[in-house]
């Protein structure tokens, strides 16, 4: 960025906003705030001043939250939650149109985070205009000023970056009562069940058999995160010692997909993962330090199917306390493997048969060998498909029997993955590769063996 283009560089001019932080306890704020400070300071060291200054505005806005609540010590200057008077509006983008509403104030937002107001935007959509559902929804500010600016700031990126259509919907929601509130699901909980740290935002999706927290990331996070997209995850918390703490997930993660699934919003991180087998161990792709990871997260046992905080799409029901088994050594003798490869955000992909590795043990190096094998089969049969892919054994879980491998970068391009499950037995091979195609869209067999 050249100089001139920095110097008009403005807070409201690339979205920063205290709305973004709204609704969140002390502690979560906190977090976030340690991770935008590490993220500045990171940018200043490798010279990136706008990408430092940008962050240095959402420490200030998250710093003033912080005083507005008394998180430093001193008095609240609003309720403790945050909570304040929620205004916003609702957009979705669906092909070449973008459609936007008018400014509302909205009767009842923390209590799900808006998720009930973009149900019956969508609705309406599909009634009204025909119009299939989008990425988008409701989004929240904290003075119709601020909800006005971004609103116009939404059609304009729309507009230069995407080339879409903007087309203003005369609509408001209409009077909504909430099928029930955070509060009072927290209240009936048993206590083992919430994470331990249960003091989140009520706007946020609390899946607690996996130990997170989540929202839907913010224009102004989408921004602040270098995500290409508001689709996905954002996490907010981990609970020690949960699924999600043993998967690696972190504060400030954007989950994206979920064994292959698409993730658009925080609903459905817990709509897949209730699909799945307990003990599956389901490939997440993860959005970290402005770049794409991959981890690898286990299915907790489950007596109940489970309950989401926000009730958009699934009903609420009891969940219990996941049973969370201590990692395994790695198994011993032959071993019995599955691969797959895919591009990112698209459905499918291809997938080996269950083969069995020359390799005694589960190992890095062993799994890395017939993953690369497998890799380089399919790019020989597909050249014009697939990309260059590296296989550093760092990214091999030998306790957890999985490892994974990104292709090159490409300008314009979709990532492009590929993984490889392994197991002690052969019947337990089995088992996973029936739970993997249960999914769809089931991944295209490939006949191939190492």
């Amino acid at each position: 960025m050249n100089a001139a283009m920095e110097a008009s560089l403005t807070p409201e001019a690339v979205g920063i906003t205290t709305s973004t932080w709204r609704g969140k306890s002390c502690s979560n704020l906190e977090e976030s705030h340690a991770y935008m400070l590490d993220v500045q300071q990171k940018s200043a060291a490798t010279g990136d001043t706008s990408m430092a200054k940008t962050h240095g505005w959402q420490l200030d806005a998250i710093n003033q939250v912080r005083r507005e609540q008394g998180c430093f010590g001193g008095p609240a200057t609003v309720p403790a939650s945050g909570q304040v008077t929620a205004y916003g509006y609702c957009f979705s983008g669906s092909e070449t149109v973008n459609y936007l509403t008018p400014v509302f104030t909205y009767r009842d937002f923390y209590s799900d985070g808006g998720a009930a107001e973009t149900a019956a935007f969508h609705a309406m959509l599909r009634s009204t205009y025909g119009a299939a559902e989008g990425y988008g929804g409701c989004l929240m500010e904290d003075s119709p000023a601020k909800a006005a600016a971004a609103i116009e700031r939404h059609a304009s990126v729309t507009r230069l970056q995407m080339n879409w259509d903007t087309v203003r919907v005369p609509w408001t929601p209409p009077p909504i009562e909430k099928a029930a509130k955070l509060a009072a699901r927290a209240a009936a909980a048993p206590a083992s069940a919430l994470p331990a740290a249960a003091n989140v935002a009520s706007s946020s999706v609390e899946a607690t058999d996996l130990g997170l927290t989540l929202e839907s990331p913010s224009p102004e996070l989408v921004s602040a995160l270098g995500l290409k997209s508001p689709a996905g995850a954002w996490v907010v918390s981990v609970a020690p010692g949960s699924p999600a703490a043993n998967a690696g997930l972190k504060s400030m993660d954007v989950i994206l997909d979920v064994s292959g699934q698409e993730v658009r919003g925080p609903i459905d991180v817990q709509s897949i993962t209730s699909r799945l087998r307990s003990g599956y161990r389901a490939p997440l792709g993860v959005w970290r330090d402005r770049a794409q990871q991959e981890l690898a997260l286990a299915i907790p046992t489950r007596a109940t199917p489970v309950a989401v905080a926000a009730v958009v799409r699934s009903p609420a029901v009891a969940v219990t306390t996941p049973v969370i088994a201590e990692p395994a050594a790695a198994p011993q003798g032959n071993t019995f493997c599955h691969a797959y490869i895919y591009v990112v955000k698209k459905p499918g992909g291809l997938q080996s048969a269950i083969f069995q590795s020359a390799s005694p043990q589960i190992t890095s190096a062993g799994m890395m060998a017939t993953l690369s094998a497998f890799v380089s089969t399919v790019r020989q049969q597909q050249p014009q498909a697939w990309r260059p892919f590296s296989f550093p054994d760092v990214q091999c879980s030998p306790p957890s029997g999985y490892c994974f491998a990104n292709a090159q970068k490409a300008l314009f391009k979709p990532d492009q993955m590929a993984g490889q499950f392994c197991f002690a037995t052969r019947a337990e091979a089995q088992t996973h590769y029936e739970e993997f195609n249960s999914v769809k869209p089931v991944y295209e067999t490939l006949e191939w063996t190492p």
